[in-house]
């Protein structure tokens, strides 16, 4: 689904790429706020380890994904962790999300060493917002706010070359 070949972007890592098949996620999600993100984030994530082994029609290779809705207007956003899934057919407890077809901004950041992950996250996105997209023939979709994608190709690498690939959605300026 996603490719590998970077282009210009600032030295991002980035390529606008075209997504024209769905792809189906199934996991759990809770309300966040930007207050309580990384709690949130941290409570989902030990829960997911749990439900995660009960979900039928995983995807070969192994995708796993956290989505960032896009906030409402009380500042919350829906925040969700899965798994790449062939089938929606999974427990009632299980949600699904679907990547849908579109335009996106693909963003490839190196993943190790690890505890250096969230400054290089927030790097690239100030760079991707404050320079290239303003630029760009492209503004922000608000399909929902991005996607981090954990594919297993990356760990394919040596550790110091793994990387996981944030997805924006995009559109054309009017």
């Amino acid at each position: 689904m996603l490719t590998n070949r970077p282009q210009n972007g600032q030295g991002l890592g980035l390529a606008i790429v075209e997504i024209t098949t769905p792809e189906l996620f199934a996991g759990i999600s809770r309300k966040a706020t930007t207050e309580n993100h990384f709690k949130v984030a941290q409570e989902l994530a030990n829960d997911f380890v749990k439900i995660q082994p009960r979900l039928r029609y995983r995807s070969t290779p192994q995708v796993t994904v956290t989505l960032t809705g896009t906030k409402d207007a009380s500042g919350e956003f829906d925040y969700f962790i899965g798994e790449a899934v062939q089938k929606a057919a999974q427990e009632k407890s299980v949600n699904l999300v679907t990547l849908e077809p579109g335009t996106y901004a693909q963003l490839r950041v190196k993943k190790n060493p690890s505890f250096l992950l969230g400054w290089r996250l927030a790097r690239v996105r100030k760079i991707f917002y404050s320079k290239f997209l303003p630029g760009s023939a492209y503004e922000k979709s608000e399909r929902f706010d991005e996607m981090e994608y954990y594919g297993y190709e990356s760990q394919l690498h040596p550790r110091r070359a793994q990387s996981m690939t944030l997805l924006i959605p995009l559109k054309k300026k009017s």
